[in-house]
């Protein structure tokens, strides 16, 4: 018992001892320095700052020259480079498009089955052909196609303009390919076919795709294309008015002016034989004038007209001349009669006793 407590007591002392004793404090360290060396390798460009710890184990092996240098895996190192994918429309016109462009009359102006155009750069071409159909005695139908496209066997311009516009007036029908303004095709409606000479129409083609290749843009040079078509044949419609050979609808357009300024006229004249009718609108015509010109006198007449106010005497109040905060008021409840006719018309309470 006395020898355990002994060595309990040892114990106890070594253990106080052990935490009196303060650590001694450590020194900081001081900030990581250049080498000599790897300071010159900085300055060569030999060391780059920022590597990663690869790269310069790499580095290192490639200069110690003592040591076989690291290679790729022979299966990354042939792995091939990919080249970005350009998407291209077939040479092929697809079967589903095949009856929208040559089995069916188009709908609208711009036949573009295969959406080669966005909804927002077809909406505006259509409006343009829309507008240009108002405003000339030509209808303009475009066809597109992609560049490198090939028209299937069987199937041309001539056909469809056959098929589909025969019994249209006036009109002219393209096959356009986009980005490829050069493979361009035109033709006329029967009625036009003979009046309009292979000359012109080459003059015709030439110009617009000059003008279509301003630009290196598809979009654009479908642009610039309509565009001079569409004043080109609004120069041919006017030749052709001179020179006495129109179309039936350019005849008929003209017909329906002659025939509406002939009816104004007839109607006018119509109207003077009627002697009655005739006196009968020239007074009313007089009355109204008349009534119109009175009413602008009486207005500038109402508008520069003065009125005068007379002077107010106020009565006194207590033997005094005035009285705080009270005062005479004049009441003028009729606009059309003079003020001269209304100065008793004041309250009542603001009189004397």
């Amino acid at each position: 018992m006395g020898l355990r407590a002994i060595v309990i007591l040892s114990l106890v002392s070594c253990l106080m001892g052990q935490e009196a004793t303060p650590e001694p404090a450590k020194e900081v360290s001081e900030l990581p320095q250049w080498k000599a060396e790897d300071w010159e390798m900085l300055k060569t460009g030999e060391l780059i700052p920022g590597s990663t710890i690869f790269g310069g184990i790499a580095l290192e092996r490639l200069l110690s020259g003592d040591q076989e240098p690291i290679e790729l895996d022979p299966v990354v190192r042939e792995i091939p480079e990919k080249k970005p994918v350009v998407e291209e429309w077939p040479l092929k016109i697809s079967e589903e498009f095949l009856s929208r462009y040559f089995h069916h009359a188009p709908e609208a102006f711009l036949v573009d089955p295969q959406d080669l155009l966005t909804e927002q750069e077809k909406q505006e071409r259509e409006k343009f052909l829309n507008d240009h159909a108002d405003d000339s005695g030509f209808d303009l139908y475009v066809y597109l196609f992609d560049a490198k496209q090939e028209i299937p066997v069987g199937e041309s311009l001539q056909g469809v303009v056959l098929d589909h516009f025969a019994d249209k007036e006036s009109t002219a029908v393209v096959f356009y390919f986009m980005g490829d303004p050069k493979r361009s095709e035109l033709a006329f409606s029967e009625d036009l076919s003979e009046e309009i000479s292979r000359g012109n129409m080459r003059d015709l083609m030439k110009l617009s795709i000059e003008e279509a290749m301003e630009s290196d843009e598809s979009l654009a040079q479908l642009e610039f294309f309509s565009d001079q078509l569409a004043r080109r044949l609004s120069g041919l419609e006017k030749k052709l008015k001179e020179d006495g050979v129109l179309g039936a609808r350019l005849r008929g357009m003209g017909e329906k002016e002659e025939e509406k300024l002939g009816s104004l006229a007839s109607l006018w004249h119509d109207f003077r034989e009627n002697s009655e009718a005739f006196l009968a609108v020239v007074v009313l015509v007089s009355l109204a004038l008349s009534v119109g010109l009175l009413v602008f006198l009486r207005y500038l007449l109402d508008r520069n007209r003065a009125f005068v106010f007379p002077d107010a005497q106020g009565s006194p109040l207590l033997g005094a001349p005035h009285a705080p905060g009270v005062g005479s008021v004049i009441s003028y409840h009729n606009r059309t009669q003079p003020p001269s006719i209304q100065r008793n018309n004041y309250p009542d309470y603001l009189q004397r006793m």
